[in-house]
């Protein structure tokens, strides 16, 4: 760092460099303004320390000690321990499913009431179909009520990333250090998990109930499907997020896109299968 008092020295230093340049093997150098940034870290790095000699504070400020340097078992590198890339992404998962699990309001969005919608479309029951005495309410409850599980979980999520980019919190993270790769990486952990978790139970509760149709042969494609699905809808979740920029637009919309995409469709199809020609064709 340059003194701004020696301000009047620059311009020979750096001649003076630039005809040494090639004696001293530099290849090209810059000069810039100190970063905002750097000004606050080092006026807060200052201020802890004369707090600290004057007795006011307990110690140093955890913010600006030195960080401890380890080496990478497999390269013998050395590399800063809060800057691991999978310590960084475990941490970013563990905060996410914190906030899965904040209150009372986010776990009935996220797991109860998907479970209860999932539970629903497996134990419901309605009329005898003409095909094979299989329950026509359960059909249509199967085709109905778990994309509408899944879309409210993902609609919360979605609603997570809004809120975030609207007060930068990813450009916060990543101006701090923290890689890109490890956000994304401990998010989709993180929001994977919790999906998973409603298609597991989904999958019991088909496997619990016993149709022969879905628990025979087909069962483990059933199972894989469940493992996969998740995946599909948070690709889903984190481009929706692209498209708001503010937390109130996109609470709703949202929830009238998952209406028309996971619900009105297979709503119409049902429908338009109860009528007596339509069903003849399908048989």
């Amino acid at each position: 760092t340059l003194a701004f008092d020696q301000v009047d020295k620059f311009g020979p230093m750096l001649i003076e460099l630039d005809s040494k340049k090639q004696a001293m093997g530099i290849l090209t150098y810059s000069i810039s303004m100190t970063t905002l940034e750097e000004v606050f870290m080092a006026l807060g790095e200052k201020a802890e320390r004369e707090a600290a000699e004057s007795g006011r504070a307990q110690g140093e400020n955890t913010d600006f000690r030195e960080v401890e340097q380890e080496a990478d078992p497999e390269h013998g590198e050395v590399y800063r321990a809060d800057a691991d890339e999978r310590r960084s992404a475990k941490a970013i998962m563990r905060v996410r499913l914190r906030l899965a699990t904040a209150n009372r309001s986010a776990i009935f969005s996220v797991l109860v009431l998907p479970t209860m919608l999932n539970l629903l479309a497996v134990f419901m029951e309605g009329g005898k179909s003409a095909a094979g005495g299989a329950s026509s309410g359960q059909a249509v409850g199967l085709a109905i009520y778990p994309p509408m599980a899944f879309g409210i979980s993902i609609v919360a999520f979605t609603l997570q990333l809004v809120r975030e980019k609207e007060v930068k919190t990813k450009h916060v993270s990543l101006a701090q250090g923290l890689q890109v790769r490890s956000f994304w990486l401990g998010t989709v952990m993180a929001h994977y998990l919790v999906n998973v978790l409603n298609s597991l139970i989904l999958v019991s509760a088909i496997l619990i109930q016993g149709d022969q149709r879905l628990t025979g042969n087909g069962f483990p494609l059933i199972l894989v499907e469940a493992l996969i699905y998740p995946v599909c809808l948070l690709l889903m979740a984190y481009n929706f997020s692209m498209l708001f920029t503010q937390v109130e637009f996109a609470s709703k919309v949202l929830p009238l896109t998952n209406i028309l995409l996971g619900t009105v469709p297979t709503s119409v199809i049902y429908i338009l299968l109860q009528n007596p020609q339509l069903q003849e064709g399908a048989e």
